[in-house]
């Protein structure tokens, strides 16, 4: 009674549709830097992330 999907692993996702318009206008959103506010606020998230995971291990006996 195992309901396991592996086909749906095993079978390779079709291939992105490229727009019509020109590949590079599909890559363009991609290449632009991150605006500063957004990355600031990913640091923090990730140095609270790491405050919270450090004071956890010490505070584990």
């Amino acid at each position: 009674s195992h309901s396991l999907t592996f086909p749906n692993i095993v079978t390779p996702t079709p291939p992105l549709p490229i727009p019509s318009s020109s590949p590079l206008e599909f890559l363009r959103p991609r290449l632009k830097p991150p605006p500063p506010h957004l990355l600031s606020s990913a640091l923090a998230f990730l140095r609270s992330c790491l405050k919270l995971t450090a004071c956890d291990r010490i505070s584990d006996p």
